[in-house]
């Protein structure tokens, strides 16, 4: 045997040595690593979260979910059930990561997959809805006469005559607060099912600041603030000087409770006051005021999160401030500025009095001049943004111009179904499987009062199904959170939280104690989160159909809380007292899809996962939810 036949001899042996020693040396070792599984344990934890996830308990279902994979590392079908959960919580990262976890294992799962596309698509609509780089609707105007916008007899005083001159149009949830300055009355125009007009008489009348709900300033134009209370439209309503500033009032904003800007005319200055005392604090002018060819004045002024807006009629200019450091962020021109308003995504309407409405998006853009999409408003003087969207109105309330908004790009909602039921009380359709969905906040302009479309799809058959019922609930209970609780005046419990996670931690705990989730949340704009934070916070009440409101205490809301707030359909509160929140409603829908007789479930768990397609308008609404109907109420 020469020396290379000997070296690969030994080679050889070494390598049969270690596969016996790994083979039977270390095999009780092995053995000893591979995890205990106890199936049973795992089965039971399994079947209570599925049955946590049908009543819309869903940290409890994780938490469930949890024990069943420490029970059986191998237990595929809780990944599956897993995603849902986080998914329903607007989790899509984790939901993401869990639904790639069981295709790992199953990934002849075509059903699982196709789920999996669809949490991506729609984990990427809630980046472009939170962080747009585009408006994401678009906007028109119709014309109205007095008596059809506030559905008046042709008779009546108002709808013949109108009013005699206008200061600012305003808005609290369906309400619209306008000041006949020259008739001498605020005009309220109630909303809901029945359209109400009341008045209330008071010299000068400028502007309405709601506060809260019932609680707003009324400014005068000689210089008088008072508190307006209704206690409903059409009702009682009493109004207290609270002081009488030596300033010719153009218009007002109050940026939280403790700071009031207003527009001083004659003084050619935007001052500001602190509340209740009302002591002037500082003031501010643009630069080369009194120095250019035109004189500064201060027409109307709005306010978004910590930016200001400032209409300077007499250069033909829209200002945008830092309301903090009163820097200037952005200007632009607008002949002849009349008024300014803020929408929904921080788009900020500039309103001259030529008859041309003006849009600015995204506000900084000083090198681009707005957009113009309305030139048609004759005599036009105020706009605020309602619930339907922006409203303008001509001097003497002639005319109302009324906007349509339609949704621009992937129209896509947001509807969770839940606590399905079995009805067998009508022999003829055989069991119908009912299922509740809440339709987010954020679509009800799009959905109220619109029959959807809806098909479903299980075990990979379409059902028959129908639209069983549609309505407006109570939203539910408001949970109220403040780094300060013990300041907060307020007839309820308010919740300690220093930050955004606070609040959702909270919300989880209330959840796994057997609470519902809020219809509404109150925030103090003193609590804190990264943008990150916030974004969580949205998506948990995307999914949900909570409202988000907020507290403005101690300091104004931030621009991503506010826009998260009003994408919401939430309210901005901006009163050191806050007797009571409205709750408002939402939109359920109930649909019932015939069962067939036959209703066994084979194979993968997405067979058993029903998933229901409706289209209510032109937005597509989408959700699934694994129904195995023996484990279904009756």
């Amino acid at each position: 045997m020469n020396v290379r036949r000997a070296g690969l001899l030994i080679r050889m042996l070494c390598v049969a040595a270690l596969f016996l020693f790994f083979s039977f040396g270390r095999a009780p070792l092995m053995a000893a690593e591979v995890p205990a599984v106890d199936r049973e344990a795992a089965e039971s934890a399994y079947f209570n979260a599925y049955d946590a996830l049908l009543q819309n308990r869903l940290w409890s279902c994780l938490d469930l979910l949890d024990k069943t994979l420490k029970e059986d590392t191998y237990f595929v079908d809780a990944y599956f059930l897993r995603s849902v959960a986080l998914r329903r919580l607007g989790r899509y990262g984790e939901a993401i990561a869990a639904m790639s976890s069981y295709l790992e294992v199953r990934g002849n799962d075509a059903r699982a997959a196709f789920l999996l596309r669809k949490m991506r698509e729609e984990a990427s609509l809630m980046r472009t809805t939170l962080h747009p780089d585009k408006l994401l609707y678009s906007t028109s105007f119709k014309r109205q006469t007095t008596g059809e916008f506030f559905n008046l007899p042709v008779y009546d005083q108002v709808a013949f005559r109108a009013m005699y001159g206008l200061g600012k149009i305003n808005s609290w949830r369906q309400n619209l607060f306008i000041c006949d300055t020259l008739g001498g009355r605020v005009w309220v125009r109630g909303g809901g099912e029945r359209v109400t007009l009341s008045n209330i008489d008071v010299p000068l009348p400028v502007a309405v600041v709601p506060l809260s709900e019932g609680e707003s300033y009324l400014f005068q134009k000689d210089g008088g603030v008072n508190k307006l209370k209704l206690t409903t439209v059409g009702g009682a309503a009493s109004l207290r000087r609270v002081a009488s500033l030596d300033v010719n009032i153009a218009d007002a904003v109050v940026i939280d409770a403790s700071v009031v800007a207003i527009a001083d005319r004659t003084g050619r200055a935007v001052r500001f006051y602190s509340p209740p005392s009302f002591e002037e604090t500082y003031s501010w002018s643009p630069p080369g005021a009194g120095r250019s060819e035109y004189i500064f004045e201060p027409a109307a002024l709005a306010a978004r999160g910590n930016m200001l807006a400032v209409a300077d009629r007499g250069n033909g200019r829209v200002y945008v401030l830092n309301s903090s450091t009163l820097d200037i962020v952005d200007w632009f021109d607008v002949p002849l500025a009349r008024d300014v308003e803020w929408g929904v995504q921080g788009e900020l309407y500039a309103l001259s009095e030529m008859g041309k409405l003006y849009r600015r998006y995204p506000i900084g853009a000083s090198d681009a001049p707005p957009d113009l999409i309305a030139d048609n408003m004759k005599n036009s003087w105020s706009v605020t943004w309602t619930e339907d969207g922006p409203v303008v109105s001509d001097i003497t309330a002639r005319a109302f111009w009324a906007s349509d908004i339609e949704p621009a790009g992937d129209n896509i909602g947001s509807v969770m179904f839940s606590n399905p039921l079995i009805d067998n009380s009508n022999p003829d359709l055989g069991d119908v499987l009912n299922i509740t969905g809440v339709v987010s906040t954020m679509f009800r302009g799009f959905t109220k009062g619109k029959t959807p479309d809806m098909s479903a799809i299980w075990r990979r058959n379409v059902l028959a199904a129908r639209t069983v019922s549609m309505s407006e609930v109570p939203s539910g209970e408001a949970f109220y959170y403040s780094p300060y609780p013990a300041e907060c005046e307020v007839n309820a419990d308010v919740r300690y939280a220093l930050s955004i996670t606070d609040v959702i931690k909270d919300i989880a705990a209330r959840s796994r104690g057997g609470g519902a989730m809020p219809g509404v949340i109150v925030m103090d704009t003193r609590i804190t989160g990264s943008v990150q934070d916030a974004d969580k916070l949205f998506a948990l009440i995307f999914k949900h159909g909570i409202r988000l409101d907020l507290w403005a205490i101690g300091r104004s809301p931030s621009d991503t809380m506010e826009y998260l707030s009003r994408l919401s359909l939430g309210y901005i509160y901006r009163s050191a007292e806050l007797a009571a929140t409205p709750l408002g409603s939402r939109t359920e829908w109930v649909f019932g899809m015939v069962l067939p007789q036959d209703r066994t479930v084979s194979g993968y768990t997405s067979d058993a996962t029903l998933s229901v397609i409706s289209t209510a308008d032109i937005i597509e609404f989408s959700d699934w939810l694994p129904i195995w109907p023996s484990m279904v109420l009756k």
